[in-house]
């Protein structure tokens, strides 16, 4: 299976090795006018969870400064694993300092994947 990750106006297409029963799906508002910030600062420490990451991309169409990740993990123990691990390497918490400024709101579901879904 791959998987398209859209940063910046940057992709990469990476080959999955993980069959995941569970993921995670992130819904944040931006600021007006933080979009360009907000994408340089994710492109920069992507690879730090590039196991996990499924997708990250913005909506053009609709609630405009709308920012939108799934993460995919085989279960709730390794999601906290992946975020740990993330939060081990110093890039992260300061990807966290710059990005939380920008947002108005964070919405986060967590959603056992379906026998069908492409996640598997």
């Amino acid at each position: 299976t791959q998987r398209l990750i859209i940063y910046a106006g940057a992709y990469n297409i990476v080959q999955w090795n993980l069959k995941a029963v569970v993921s995670t799906q992130s819904t944040g508002r931006l600021k007006p006018g933080c979009l360009y910030e907000w994408g340089n600062s994710w492109a920069s420490v992507i690879n730090l969870r590039r196991d996990s990451a499924v997708m990250g991309m913005c909506s053009q169409i609709g609630q405009m400064y709308t920012v939108h990740h799934i993460w995919r993990y085989r279960d709730l123990e390794h999601r906290r694993e992946a975020r740990n691990k993330a939060w081990e390497n110093g890039q992260w918490a300061d990807l966290v300092v710059r990005t939380v400024p920008l947002i108005k709101g964070l919405d986060v579901n967590i959603t056992h994947a379906a026998d069908w879904s492409p996640l598997r």
